[in-house]
């Protein structure tokens, strides 16, 4: 009996913290402290690296402000206890909603007209909302950075660039990305996109590092990106001279 307990508890020690309220592996909590503001701690056992809490930190301020948010205060440490001589990553953040999400909360609703004006059979039909890039950016290295095409993906980034030793930005909103296309190993093409011109050519040059086949960059809006319509430049090896391959329509993996 004593042995099956403890290797129970040997089990539930190793399993990695999930995005989850709270619990015996760790998670997050958050308060609100008044205005737009909230407080958002999250702990993970040390199975959980720090890039994947400081993940759930941006995971659960963006599920608390979904049209923005911003980063005002921020601590890292540990929570206290050491597992095989691995301390347990702590991450406490104010999270501060843009002013937008806030203002769209206390606007009341229009109450529906009962009657039809005439030149209401002339409007327009709604228009399918405008696609955007979610573009997360460090602070303190602004040649390093990604966009994705939703949020998800644009989180998925953040915990790369916090691999990478830098800080992450939050996952902000635009129009506009600078993209580049590079070949897939089944031959097809496809496509990374960075906030600017800068960060672009730093991920151009890490993807075409190990031989692979990479387009120049080229700024790109987020509706021509979302058709899977990025120009398709010419591809070029970063590691050996040779000759440009012929243009090819941009497919398979999108940013």
């Amino acid at each position: 009996m004593q042995r099956a307990v403890v290797v129970g508890a040997v089990v539930v020690v190793a399993c990695a913290t999930p995005y989850q309220q709270m619990g015996v592996l760790g998670g997050y909590e958050d308060r609100s402290i008044g205005g737009r503001r909230h407080i958002v701690t999250v702990k993970v056992n040390a199975s959980t690296d720090r890039g994947t809490a400081l993940e759930y930190l941006h995971r659960r301020a963006q599920e608390l402000c979904p049209n923005g948010y911003e980063i005002v205060d921020r601590t890292s440490g540990n929570n206290g206890n050491v597992f095989d001589g691995t301390s347990k990553p702590e991450l406490n953040a104010v999270v501060e909603c843009s002013a937008e999400e806030w203002e769209k909360s206390a606007i009341p609703s229009r109450p529906r007209r009962a009657a039809r004006d005439e030149s209401e059979d002339d409007a327009e039909e709604p228009r399918a909302p405008a696609a955007h890039f979610f573009c997360s950016m460090s602070p303190t290295d602004s040649s390093i950075g990604q966009c994705s095409l939703s949020r998800e993906k644009c989180i998925a980034a953040q915990g790369r660039i916090v691999e990478r030793g830098a800080d992450a930005g939050p996952c902000t909103e635009g129009a506009a990305a600078s993209c580049f296309t590079f070949e897939r190993t089944d031959s097809k093409r496809a496509a990374r996109c960075a906030p600017t011109r800068g960060s672009c050519e730093r991920l151009r040059v890490e993807k075409g590092s190990d031989g692979t086949l990479v387009s120049a960059c080229v700024d790109v809006d987020a509706d021509v990106a979302a058709d899977r319509r990025i120009p398709s430049l010419p591809l070029e090896s970063l590691t050996e001279p040779s000759e440009p391959t012929p243009e090819a329509p941009a497919n398979g993996e999108g940013p």
